[in-house]
């Protein structure tokens, strides 16, 4: 596998690259910004994850994951507007052989939607992830009522396998979620 620290991505419009602790306090405005948009569909966060020191110790514990090879986490910035977070993505519980597969997650600034850009990011990152970690799915859980997201997913090929009945506990309740899978089929 390639240097962790350096692979950068480029699409027509976006530069995805991995995590680095100069993007913390990005972050931190990125998600406080968005906050509104997105704690709908997380688990509840405390204050402080909104804050450059809690994001910089969330970006050294990615880089340990990312040595280990466990996850990566990339972050996504327009091209005409680099200094900028539009986007991050990530892939946890990276398992090998039986497996070979990952849990995929993002999130994108909410003044973007509607652009492509998630679907152009997710997709680069999907085929980098399935060539250098060589697996074999990809799996994705959304809210049932997150319908941009089930429809990004569908869009990206990500098949419909079920649903996970109150699996997370979001906004003060269990909430069920439904399971998307993208294959590989040219690992074999």
């Amino acid at each position: 596998m390639s240097d962790l620290y350096t692979p950068k991505i480029e699409t027509q419009r976006l530069i995805i690259t991995t995590a680095r602790e100069k993007y913390a306090l990005r972050l931190a405005e990125y998600y406080d910004k968005n906050r509104t948009w997105f704690d709908p569909y997380e688990v509840p966060k405390k204050e402080s994850y909104y804050t450059a020191q809690y994001q910089l110790s969330s970006m050294q514990f990615e880089i340990r994951e990312m040595e280990k090879h466990n996850a990566m986490y990339y972050y996504v910035f327009l091209k005409s507007e680099p200094g900028r977070i539009i986007g991050t993505i990530s892939y946890s519980r990276i398992r090998q052989l039986p497996y070979k597969s990952t849990i995929f997650g993002y999130d994108f600034d909410h003044d973007v939607w509607g652009n492509g850009y998630a679907t152009e990011a997710c997709n680069a990152t999907n085929r980098q992830i399935f060539d250098e970690f060589q697996l074999h799915r990809i799996e994705a859980r959304v809210s049932t009522d997150n319908t941009r997201s089930i429809k990004m997913l569908e869009r990206m090929g990500f098949v419909f396998e079920g649903q996970e009945y109150q699996s997370v506990f979001i906004q003060g309740a269990f909430r069920d979620h439904l399971r998307y899978a993208l294959l590989n089929h040219n690992l074999l």
